[in-house]
């Protein structure tokens, strides 16, 4: 794989170009229609040697909130390059990725506790709050896990409300 000399916005194939701002497939040119493989395809470039190809990946990936791309968009959290974008890709996938998140918790990688808590506020569930619990009895997670309990336990409330 390589950049697309054409456009920063494209990753090339040999003869196929994978544009990742639009999702589209094209063949020398011409758009492929595919079904049920832009995903997987996704999840190979954030393989790809490219930061800002994993990025830009990212950006496409969380909108998408496909439950295949959860584990591969985790592990690109897991890396402080990707950490950013993963973050904003987590968030954007919602509830289906809070499994994997509450995992890192289980961990206990100290870089990764504060970031998985942060995205937890925003996607996690009450599923979220006994592991949030036990982890705000850790002095450098007591802070943002109550943060992150207040975050849904309001988040519940409005949602209750609603229904």
């Amino acid at each position: 794989m390589e950049s697309s000399s054409r456009s920063p916005r494209a990753v090339r194939f040999g003869v196929f170009e994978f544009d990742l701002r639009s999702g589209e497939l094209r063949k020398q040119g011409r758009k492929i229609r595919l079904e049920g493989q832009p995903v997987r395809m996704l999840i190979k470039l954030l393989d790809h040697n490219s930061i800002n190809t994993r990025n830009r990946t990212l950006a496409v990936l969380g909108p998408l909130k496909d439950e295949r791309a959860v584990a591969p968009v985790v592990r690109c959290f897991t890396v402080f390059e990707t950490r950013y974008h993963g973050d904003l890709a987590l968030k954007a996938m919602g509830p289906i990725a809070e499994k994997e998140v509450l995992a890192l918790l289980s961990q206990n990688d100290d870089k990764l506790g504060v970031p998985a808590i942060r995205v937890l506020a925003e996607i996690g569930t009450q599923q979220s709050i006994p592991v949030l619990q036990k982890a705000a009895g850790q002095f450098n997670l007591k802070g943002v896990s109550e943060a992150a309990i207040v975050a849904i336990n309001k988040r519940t409330k409005k949602q209750a409300a609603v229904e």
